[in-house]
């Protein structure tokens, strides 16, 4: 079982796309296992979609929408300025560390950024992932100047698409 796009801890998530292999021996009714799959599942949790490809799978690099919930107290035009600004550079560096033991490395996440909507109090940042990398929920919010502290409620992932 594994999920392709791992989310970061605290965040919420709509359309995902989850992995399973299944020994079977004899006739094996999808219908059937998707049935009782879904009632050993959470109830917030459910199927709307199950298929048997029949090789190997892979999954190809796509898009996702992150929603940030925002408080009444931030500025949504101050916020849409920085953004703006943040996008209209050539390239946006940013130092990531990984395990102790490695050095930090500087990555470019601007191909990462794809678009940035504000709606009411809603922030929706679509982002890539690729093999190579994609941009970190806290990488967004340190650059556009927010803290965890101006969001109203936990940031959800949505509208997963995968390139096939």
């Amino acid at each position: 079982m594994s999920l392709p796009l791992p989310r970061t801890v605290g965040v919420g998530a709509y359309d995902e796309t989850l992995c399973l292999k299944v020994n079977t021996q004899g006739d094996f009714n999808l219908e059937e296992f998707r049935n009782d799959l879904q009632t050993q599942l959470p109830k917030n949790i459910e199927l709307t979609k199950i298929k048997m490809p029949s090789n190997k799978v892979s999954f190809n690099s796509g898009t996702a929408v992150y929603e940030f919930s925002l408080r009444s107290c931030v500025d949504t035009k101050e916020l849409w300025e920085k953004i703006n600004e943040l996008m209209k550079l050539d390239s946006i560096e940013v130092k990531r560390q990984g395990s102790p033991k490695r050095k930090a490395r500087t990555i470019d996440i601007k191909p990462y950024l794809k678009s940035f909507e504000i709606k009411e109090n809603m922030l929706s940042v679509t982002c890539a992932f690729t093999p190579g990398g994609s941009v970190r929920i806290d990488e967004i919010i340190s650059l556009i100047g927010l803290d965890f502290s101006k969001l109203s409620g936990p940031i959800l992932r949505k509208n997963v698409q995968w390139n096939d």
